[in-house]
């Protein structure tokens, strides 16, 4: 039987096996050992490649060997030839097989361009019979250790622009696959071909100019076809499976190992600048901007977290102008700087005999203000006016409410920040670069739904009342296991010292006590929204705790003065 003895071998089965047995090609192994006399013998009596029964790897393998084998040159003109025009062997590959020969072509182009200098009209000449044939430009792998990869991808770390121009001409999308067919997200996703570009400029340690050219000659080219320099891709970004976004440039920080080194940090800052030079945004684009992205996501899979960028991106993202991130991190800051303050000078001492002269308390004072003085001008150099005021709104409301009256457990008020000359002269230092201090807090929700249900914010003077009434949002909710009101700061709220501070920002800084938040103005916040049982709280048992009367008295001095200021404001 002419053909059929010739196509496949197999070992002799001792007994009837229960499913068909497939069998290896003899192309196969006549090609993993380098047989090519013998191979081209094969084909001359008909041997085929898509016999019932052949063995799925055997074909794999030797399409591995026609990529990157070490006898591929002599493999591919024979896989070209075959038993004339109309027999190519290519034609008798299955679909899939097409499409992993079209990508392992690119593969060993890769790798080919490092080891020996052969023919680049050989691989373009073999990708172009199987694009004809119906291979896929846009296959994807995923290997082992998590690292995805595509035709393209391989293509254009290959170098020859032709190969890239082909790809693309035959329908291969510029940004990777839209549709990545993997079986789960990858850990490097370098099927994406800008993505695959940066990985290689990062991790190319040779010092070879010719590559870096090459490289960069690459990303103009994909930029010119229309690639997108800041693409989101997804990524598996730990154990738990959770779904995570990528860009280019993210890759080419994560890539570059180390950044110390002497001979290397010139040529990564160089490729850095290139990126960002070419458009890379270290502020990437929304997530909706990207097109079908959550359609592509697993949704079979819990995801654990939302899905977000690279640490890199949260970290610049504290210091774009717009961004909620660098709102919170003014916030954090100013209530950093709420933690400290600088006390009176204490009366000067008898000096002893021998004693080094200290300076005057005057002398002291003045220096340690300069030096702060100078610490919150670097901190709010590059703030808009609009975020110094909400630089001074969390400073002011952090400096007259409790410092541990966020904490997720019961604390005592057992501490109290002092608002002594370094708060009064941080305030003074905010208002002079153009702070507000009547600014009011932005509340949730966008500017239409505000103004349709009337929420101005509150102002610091607001927010510091609402806190002495018990209704401050960090409170509310917070309810005892037996469902009544359990504060989580438990102690004397209305003190002399913060009662101080409140007269000093009404007096001196222009604070309105007169100015109306849901409809009430501050001393009115006090009377009419202290939370019952709050004063039970403020009583406390221990001997040098206050009465009720004194919590009472306490309060009604706060009413007094805030009253008394709306007042003056008002006969203005």
């Amino acid at each position: 039987m002419p053909g059929k003895p010739v196509a496949l071998v197999g070992a002799i089965a001792k007994k009837p096996a229960p499913e068909p047995v497939t069998k290896a090609s003899t192309l196969q192994l006549a090609a993993k050992g380098g047989q090519i006399e013998t191979l081209e013998r094969l084909i001359a009596l008909g041997a085929r490649l898509d016999e019932p029964g052949t063995s799925p790897a055997s074909i794999k393998s030797l399409i591995s060997s026609i990529g990157r084998g070490l006898y591929g040159p002599a493999l591919r003109r024979l896989f070209l030839a075959g038993a004339g025009p109309g027999a190519r062997l290519v034609h008798q590959l299955t679909q899939e097989h097409r499409d992993e020969a079209l990508l392992e072509l690119m593969r060993g182009c890769v790798g080919h361009r490092m080891r020996c200098r052969a023919s680049r009209s050989e691989y373009l000449e073999f990708a172009r019979v199987l694009l004809d044939a119906g291979a896929d430009p846009d296959c994807c792998r995923l290997d082992r250790e998590g690292i995805s990869s595509s035709t393209l991808s391989f293509a254009v770390l290959s170098r020859p622009p032709e190969t890239v121009s082909l790809l693309l001409d035959r329908g291969a999308h510029v940004n990777g696959p839209p549709d990545a067919k993997l079986p789960r997200r990858p850990r490097l996703p370098l099927h994406v071909p800008l993505c695959a570009v940066a990985h290689a400029m990062a991790a190319d340690i040779s010092n070879d100019e010719a590559n870096r050219d090459a490289l960069v000659q690459t990303v103009q080219a994909l930029l010119g076809r229309g690639a997108d320099i800041n693409v989101r891709v997804l990524f598996r970004g730990s154990a738990l499976h959770t779904d995570r976004l990528t860009s280019p440039l993210l890759i080419f920080l994560n890539s570059t190992n180390p950044w110390d080194a002497h001979d290397r940090s010139p040529k990564t800052i160089r490729n850095l600048r290139f990126l960002l030079d070419g458009g890379a945004s270290p502020v990437a684009p929304p997530v909706e901007t990207t097109s079908g992205l959550f359609e592509r996501r697993n949704q079979g899979r819990w995801n654990w977290c939302a899905p977000d960028a690279d640490v890199v991106r949260a970290l610049l993202d504290y210091w774009v102008a717009g961004h909620p991130s660098r709102r919170r991190q003014l916030r954090a800051t100013a209530e950093a700087l709420a933690a400290y303050d600088y006390p009176p000078a204490l009366p000067k001492a008898q000096e002893k005999k021998g004693a080094v002269q200290k300076k005057p308390a005057a002398e002291q004072v003045h220096g340690v203000i300069a030096g702060w003085r100078a610490v919150l001008g670097s901190v709010i150099d590059s703030l808009s006016a609009s975020e110094r005021s909400d630089f001074l709104y969390f400073y002011i409301v952090r400096k007259g409410t409790c410092p541990e009256h966020r904490a997720r457990l019961c604390n005592h008020l057992s501490r109290h920040r002092s608002a002594g000359v370094l708060a009064r002269a941080t305030v003074a230092f905010l208002l002079q670069s153009g702070a507000d201090v009547n600014h009011r807090v932005r509340q949730p929700g966008s500017e239409q739904e505000r103004d349709r249900e009337g929420r101005d914010g509150p102002t610091a003077l607001h927010s510091i009342c609402l806190w002495l009434a018990g209704r401050d949002p960090g409170e509310e909710g917070y309810e005892h296991l037996f469902g009544n009101f359990h504060p989580k700061c438990m102690g004397f709220r209305h003190t002399r010292q913060r009662l101080q501070f409140v007269r000093f920002l009404v007096g001196m800084c222009g604070a309105d006590a007169g100015a109306l938040h849901d409809g009430r103005a501050p001393a009115e916040v006090l009377e009419q929204l202290t939370r019952q049982g709050l004063d039970e709280q403020e009583v406390g048992s221990l001997w040098w705790q206050r009465d009720a009367e004194t919590v009472r008295q306490a309060r009604g001095s706060f009413v007094e003065l805030l009253r008394g200021a709306a007042a003056a404001a008002g006969s203005r």
